[in-house]
């Protein structure tokens, strides 16, 4: 008989890339659904629909009902100072929270999808894996912060009676991301108006591997256990000069440097005291991005089979979607 899992999250950017398989494999899918969201993603496969939020105590108990397994994608993502709060709600008390009915509800396994930024950054320029020491703590980027501390509030669900396990994507690159709107990178390199590369480096990866390693993580993964998925380190320079590139225009020829870049993180942070800035271009995007965020997956490969494609063909996706859109 089929295992049954219940899915938060399911019709974002990752669970468009995830279910699918998940379906394909024959799972019984239920998925917890905002009232009102988009569907659309969910039409070519079956699944069982509850609707309701992270913070809605029947709705979840409804959900969890008869389940196996539970995949949590469900998340706050934001930059801006004043979403915070909503981060610490969302991120930490109600998945906390979601944890928790699901061990009471009998759940065998419960997989975790947190991020690479709950892992740390890299402070000597090599890539960190899924024992570095937490270290954006005095950075103050409530992203981080929440993601890590619901890391912790799940593992203790785990600790009390439950397979948990987590997994850490790094910043992924694929078709259907919301993000790259109007104000995105992806839409300014298309449009060829990026004047100069950033500092620091990113870890990106591709979607769809991304989503196989979450597969191989709740079939194979070890409880109590969390796992890096990530793909290609890249510094700034690089992955602009890819981005413009592949847009057809020419790549940057300055890139700002490290001093500066923290320089003006410090002085976006002080202005933040008295105005938040809107994203993209905000105090925490500032400080997060004069870091070297690079990742080692050898552990997820060692163990899960993980495997990466570079990044290149999912950036050329994204960009070919983000002219159809």
């Amino acid at each position: 008989m089929a295992e049954s899992i219940f899915i938060t999250g399911g019709n974002g950017f990752l669970g468009s890339a995830l279910l699918p398989l998940l379906a394909a494999r024959g799972y019984k899918l239920r998925c917890l659904l905002r009232r009102g969201s988009d569907r659309s993603k969910l039409a070519t496969y079956e699944h069982e629909t509850i609707e309701g939020d992270l913070g809605e105590e029947t709705a979840l108990r409804e959900g969890l009902e008869g389940m196996d397994w539970v995949i949590h994608l469900a998340a706050a993502v934001s930059m801006y100072k004043p979403d915070a709060a909503l981060m610490r709600r969302v991120n930490v008390s109600e998945t906390a929270g979601l944890a928790r009915l699901a061990r009471e509800a009998g759940v065998v396994r419960f997989l975790q999808v947190s991020s690479v930024a709950a892992v740390g950054y890299s402070a000597d320029g090599e890539p960190i894996d899924e024992d570095a020491p937490y270290n954006w703590g005095h950075l103050r980027i409530p992203y981080c912060d929440t993601k890590r501390a619901g890391e912790e509030a799940v593992q203790a669900e785990g600790r009390a009676g439950m397979e948990v396990v987590t997994v850490n994507p790094s910043s992924m690159i694929g078709v259907g991301d919301r993000r790259k709107g109007e104000a995105s990178i992806f839409a300014s390199a298309a449009r060829g108006r990026i004047p100069f590369a950033p500092p620091g480096g990113i870890n990106f990866a591709d979607l769809r591997d991304v989503a196989a390693g979450c597969m191989a993580a709740i079939e194979k993964g070890r409880a109590g256990e969390r796992y890096i998925l990530a793909g290609d380190n890249l510094r700034g320079r690089e992955f602009v000069g890819s981005l413009l590139r592949l847009a057809g225009h020419r790549p940057p020829r300055l890139a700002l440097p490290m001093p500066v870049a923290r320089l003006a993180a410090s002085l976006a942070t002080a202005y933040e005291w008295l105005r938040p800035l809107s994203p993209p271009i905000t105090a925490q995007a500032m400080r997060m991005a004069s870091r070297l965020c690079w990742y080692s997956s050898d552990k997820a490969a060692n163990e899960l089979g993980y495997r990466t494609r570079g990044i290149e063909d999912a950036m050329r996706m994204a960009l070919v979607d983000l002219k159809t859109e």
